[in-house]
């Protein structure tokens, strides 16, 4: 009793990992996972609470046992998907790492906090309340001074981690401050200000968000990455933070049979593919039942690198094959199975046709064979005489055995003594062919296999031939992906087509169209398709297609919309700049004519456009005083939030100094100096 309540406390001053929840307005908030359970939902009563109507009042849990984080659906109304797929409720999930969670409009993402020297998938690591400060990096310069705090974990490449950078104005006059990242691809960052203006004495906190692209080619590894601040006082003298971005490998895995009927004589052809960051190391087998195949797969094991394809190819056999009956069908399953901590295993299904040794006529026609003989003998001698020449078919052949799915077949075939030519597929009605023709066409629409029959006509003579054609699907294959425009304007309203063509599969669905629409794709779309949408973007999409074969095998591709701020430019030289929607509101500055400013709302009426807040927080523009490239003022983003309009105290206006009023007829005395 005492070694498991000390066990349990250990466990309850421990953190084996984290959530970051993503809201729709741009706020990310953090929460250290260290209960052995924990509830997300709407209610207080959860654990951590999110309050929106986008998610139920008890959505999901994260449990921790036997050193592994499961995630659970409690029965919520709008669904948990997990990395696109919708998961069944009260179904457990086990969670590897840089997961993203969709629930509702909410985004969260699971990162483990893992010991570096253990193999386990999740184990518990001590709480560390001081790490941040031990890996502050703290740059001083004569003007000012820079700290950065690096992120403490590391990223899933599709999830985000943030660090936060504080330049400090240590001089005595009001300085401009710029912030760049180098070290890492461009699209990977985004800073929530990538520039300052501070008084003297003044701190600025920076937000920078780390994304990398859910890609085979984000490596793991270790990035060097160098934060520069750049001030105008000394722009010549940076200065120069270091970190290091940690990034994790992630795992895809997709396979497809590419002959899924085959008999013993025929070799299966399995298509792999990693569509992982990291080596990923597979051993293959087979299993069928009652353990009646054999399995020949070569090579039995392999390593696939980052994004690469390899094709297996083997055989499979019957242990035991009958002597007599006629030919049956038995299915079989192919493993793959990883050979690393997750040891996962995929499985694709096909169907071996089997054939016996002899037919199952064979015995019965052995005892009548020699009187069939004698009386064939004397037939053929009462046949020949007075007879026509019966048709013959010296050859029937199909330009290939085996098909994709809606691929053309050509027929040809050379026959003799014929006057009627008749062309059947699959015991369907009779098509009559020119018998002067040796080739005919013929497109197949259905995977399986297909049976032609020629029938040669003389009289009441016939012949007869048939050939058998396989059809297989196609193999997935993304042929084209694009979206329109590209890139779009932020904060703007616009539409946008999404076009898209792709082989062999079944249904077509999109991820991260909650982040232009406000609301997740739940519709199958068709292989080959167009989307025509509205959206007001905020910051860049990763737009990624899901392609699903009817096997189940799976095929993505991302396309990333840049985003680049509205330009407008200034019409007249009396235009002015308010700190508020109405010229109730005090003016800020003027502006001079064709000067250049970026919008980024505007106010309910739409008479009044808001600039963004550098350096005024509140800048305000009369719509008609604007010129816009490329869209109307009122396709912006409307801004609830509208500061209240300023009046002037009753103790200033009782303190102000009253005018002299003028007598008739006579003029002001000047005062003397």
């Amino acid at each position: 009793m005492l070694d498991s309540y000390q066990q349990l406390r250990t466990v309850q001053n421990m953190a084996y990992g984290r959530v970051d929840v993503y809201w729709p307005d741009g706020p990310i908030e953090s929460y250290q996972l260290e209960k052995s359970s924990v509830a997300i939902g709407r209610s207080p009563g959860n654990d951590i609470v999110i309050d929106t109507n986008a998610i139920s009042r008890y959505h999901i849990s994260l449990a921790y046992k036997d050193q592994q984080v499961v995630l659970e659906d409690l029965e919520s109304v709008n669904g948990t998907y997990v990395d696109g797929t919708r998961i069944k409720a009260h179904e457990p999930l086990t969670l590897r790492g840089g997961e993203e969670i969709q629930l509702g409009d909410i985004r969260v993402i699971y990162q483990p906090l893992e010991d570096p020297d253990a193999n386990a998938t999740t184990r518990p690591m001590p709480m560390m309340p001081n790490a941040q400060e031990l890996r502050r990096v703290e740059v001083q310069m004569p003007k000012f001074k820079v700290e950065l705090d690096p992120p403490l974990q590391p990223v899933t490449p599709g999830a985000y981690i943030q660090a936060t950078l504080t330049v400090t104005n240590t001089g005595n006059v009001i300085d401009h401050y710029e912030i760049e990242v180098d070290g890492i691809p461009y699209e990977w960052v985004r800073l929530d200000r990538p520039q300052v203006m501070l008084e003297p004495e003044v701190d600025a906190q920076i937000l920078i968000s780390f994304k990398p692209l859910r890609r085979s080619e984000s490596a793991p590894g270790d990035y060097p990455v160098t934060v520069r601040v750049f001030a105008d006082s000394s722009k010549d003298q940076p200065a120069e933070a270091p970190m290091l971005l940690r990034l994790r490998a992630y795992s895809g895995f997709g396979m497809v049979l590419g002959t899924p009927r085959i008999t013993s004589a025929e070799a299966f052809e399995l298509h792999v593919h990693n569509q992982g960051s990291g080596l990923l190391a597979l051993a293959f087998s087979g299993e069928a039942p009652g353990n009646k195949l054999m399995f020949n797969i070569q090579p039995p094991t392999l390593g696939l690198g980052p994004g690469e394809r390899k094709t297996i190819r083997g055989t499979v056999q019957s242990r035991q094959k009958p002597l007599l009956g006629t030919a049956f069908e038995q299915r079989f399953d192919l493993l793959a199975r990883s050979q690393d901590a997750s040891g996962f295993v995929a499985a694709v299904e096909g169907t071996l046709v089997e054939k016996p040794i002899l037919p199952f006529w064979v015995p019965t026609l052995l005892i009548p064979l020699a009187l069939a003989l004698v009386i064939g003998a004397v037939l053929f001698g009462l046949a020949v005489f007075g007879r026509p020449n019966a048709p013959t078919i010296a050859s029937f052949a199909a330009s290939a055995p085996k098909v994709f799915d809606g691929d053309t077949v050509t027929l040809s075939w050379a026959v003799q003594d014929s006057n009627d030519l008749v062309l059947r597929l699959d015991n369907g009605a009779p098509v009559k062919v020119d018998p002067k023709v040796a080739a005919y066409p013929q497109t197949l629409n259905s995977v399986g296999d297909h049976i032609f029959v020629l029938e040669a006509h003389y009289g009441t003579q016939v012949a007869t031939q048939q050939l058998t054609v396989s059809v297989v699907g196609k193999a997935l294959k993304i042929n084209a992906f694009s979206v329109t425009p590209n890139p779009m304007l932020r904060n703007v309203r616009q539409n946008l087509n999404i076009n898209w063509n792709v082989d062999g599969a079944i249904s077509i669905s999109f991820f991260g169209l909650e982040a232009l629409t406000g609301k997740p794709d739940d519709v199958g779309h068709p292989p080959i398709g167009q989307l025509a949408l509205q959206g007001t973007p905020r910051d860049t999409v990763e737009l990624k297609m899901v392609a699903s074969a009817d096997d189940g095998s799976q095929v993505q591709q991302a396309v990333t919309v840049e985003i680049k701020d509205p330009i407008c430019k200034i019409v007249d030289a009396g235009a002015t700049m308010r700190s508020g929607p109405s010229e109730n509101y005090p003016v800020v500055r003027s502006l001079s004519a064709n000067s250049q400013v970026t919008p980024d709302g505007q106010d309910p009426s739409q008479l009044w456009i808001h600039l963004t807040p550098s350096p005024d927080p509140q800048a305000w523009v009369a719509a008609s005083d604007l010129d816009c490239n490329g869209f109307a003022t009122g396709m912006l983003t409307q801004i609830a939030a509208i500061p209240p309009v300023p009046t002037v105290p009753a103790s200033a206006a009782a303190t102000q100094a009253p005018t002299p009023a003028a007598s008739d007829g006579a003029s002001p005395t000047p005062l003397s100096s």
